[in-house]
């Protein structure tokens, strides 16, 4: 029997499926677009004008970031991965944000199919000890890629040489808890002056903070156009007040109705977003105007329904019903039972206000 020590790193990416791989490396070979071409030139002169500066004298150097505003489509991800490619060669490490961790996956593919084993992610769903083997391996300059979330930016990278921050505008970038409490943008500008960095924002939808500073400073970048040129989605603008005067309550809109009956009719799918949860925004009193509240946060209770299943699976309209659920703070948790009395006035005058997903599903 020989006994013999053998270190095994872990790896973020081991179990990134090869066809992800595979598809991101048809998307490498395809030509740049005029508007990306022009964009990309822009920022590899400008990277490279910065990093050819001594470490003094960028060190102290105030940070102005791009901003790259593209539609969706534009082609955005090619021209981060060109500038991340310009880094690269300058002997520079990259750091590329991204909102969420579910946008991860697909990068990881283009960028492990560009970078190969350069590459390694960073965010909370990866366990302690994939987070540490990765410290170490970009400490050790075998990683030079890093893609991450939020919490990405407070890694260290030797010799960075530019911060993407894809849809800079997500409030997901915003850390307000637990501690520490930042926001990666502002941390991206602070880190990228002590290390001499570039900093690229991009978004299709920009922060108008960011928005107005780059204007201001003349750092702005614009692909107006999809590529190949394809048409944008089509988007109709509904003005509901023209429905409730003609004497139409329902909370979908005769073209939204006709609509969702025309894509069943053709066995299609229909989706619909709204970004309120429970049933109804918030409780009041029609009587003295008492609105329910959290007792931790000073704001409005959300209620939320049970909502009851009738024969066939269709759920049933509550109007006429006692009310069933609970009234919830979706800011700390708090809950309070639902009651069918002013807690200020005691009347029975009790109603909700606003749209939620429930009321939407019932409708």
């Amino acid at each position: 029997i020989i006994a013999y020590s053998e270190e095994v790193q872990r790896d973020s990416l081991a179990s990134l499926p090869q066809a992800f791989i595979e598809r991101a490396a048809k998307d490498n070979s395809l030509p740049l677009t005029a508007e990306q071409s022009h964009v990309f030139e822009v920022l590899k002169r400008d990277l490279a004008e910065r990093l050819s500066l001594s470490p003094e004298a960028s060190l102290g150097e105030a940070v102005e970031p791009w901003l790259l505003h593209g539609v969706t489509g534009s082609g955005k991800t090619e021209v981060y991965l060109r500038l991340i490619t310009e880094a690269l060669k300058q002997g520079r490490s990259a750091l590329f944000l991204v909102p969420e961790i579910s946008l991860t996956p697909q990068l990881s593919g283009r960028l492990k199919s560009r970078f190969g084993p350069l590459v390694a992610v960073w965010h909370s769903a990866i366990s302690a000890g994939e987070r540490y083997d990765t410290w170490r391996r970009l400490r050790s300059g075998e990683v030079r890629v890093l893609l991450g979330a939020r919490s990405a930016i407070l890694a260290h990278l030797p010799d960075l040489g530019v911060i993407i921050l894809d849809e800079e505008h997500d409030g997901s970038y915003k850390q307000s808890s637990p501690s520490p409490r930042y926001n990666a943008r502002d941390v991206a500008i602070e880190k990228a002056r002590r290390t001499g960095a570039r900093v690229l924002f991009g978004s299709a939808t920009p922060d108008i903070v960011s928005y107005q500073r780059a204007q201001q400073s003349n750092r702005i970048l614009a692909m107006p156009n999809r590529v190949f040129l394809q048409a944008m989605p089509k988007v109709t603008l509904v003005d509901m007040r023209k429905e409730f005067a003609d004497g139409k309550k329902a909370i979908f809109s005769s073209q939204l109705s006709r609509a969702i009956d025309q894509r069943l009719e053709r066995q299609e799918q229909v989706v619909l977003l709204i970004n309120r949860r429970g049933f109804a925004n918030h409780v009041f009193c029609q009587l003295c105007g008492h609105v329910v509240k959290c007792k931790n946060c000073s704001v409005t209770l959300t209620l939320h329904r049970r909502l009851r299943k009738a024969e066939g699976g269709d759920a049933e309209k509550l109007d006429s019903q006692p009310p069933e659920g609970h009234l919830a703070c979706h800011h700390c948790g708090f809950r309070a039972s639902l009651k069918e009395e002013c807690p200020s006035c005691s009347s029975p005058f009790l109603k909700e206000s606003g749209l939620g997903t429930q009321k939407v599903e019932q409708e």
